[in-house]
């Protein structure tokens, strides 16, 4: 049984490791980010969460699947475990508040695994953000540099649609 037959909301360190091991590469339900994705500290706090939120809804408006935030990869294929998130820095409920406040409508059945890591990672965490394969068209709300809302669709075919009915 591959770790990819296992719902993501239940990987562990194990089945991240598998994913290294067998060189799965990044598909349409599958991405992977490096740690620095959500903890660059060279990047404004705001341009991380709207990056997170563009990342998740674009996953939303597509296939689903899971971002796992935590693994290296070149080439589209994981190679290593990052050093992994400090729980008490970058947190679950962070996490849950960035799309909740960013993602409209609610994605109903997302859901955030924090993945404990071990040995020199010991008291760290990767991220496992499942997203279900959703019917609706989901929408990230980002403030930009002055301050306005602005509405960024990720689903450009949607967008077409709406145009040519309009």
């Amino acid at each position: 049984m591959s770790v990819l037959d296992e719902p993501s909301a239940q990987w562990n360190e194990e089945d991240l490791v598998a994913l290294i091991d067998g060189s799965v590469e990044e598909s349409l339900q599958l991405e992977y980010k490096r740690c620095a994705a959500l903890a660059d500290p060279s990047k404004a706090r705001d341009d991380i969460c709207n990056e997170f939120s563009k990342d998740v809804s674009s996953f939303a408006n597509s296939a689903g699947g899971a971002l796992v935030y935590g693994i290296i990869e070149t080439g589209h294929k994981p190679t290593a475990l990052d050093d992994g998130f400090d729980p008490a820095v970058i947190k679950k409920e962070w996490l849950e508040d960035v799309i909740q406040g960013r993602v409209h409508p609610k994605i109903d059945g997302l859901v955030i695994n924090p993945v404990k890591l071990s040995g020199t990672r010991h008291g760290k965490a990767a991220y496992v953000i499942s997203i279900p394969l959703s019917r609706g068209r989901f929408r990230n709300s980002a403030m930009d540099s002055v301050g306005s809302l602005q509405r960024f669709s990720l689903n450009r075919q949607n967008d077409a649609l709406d145009r040519a009915r309009a």
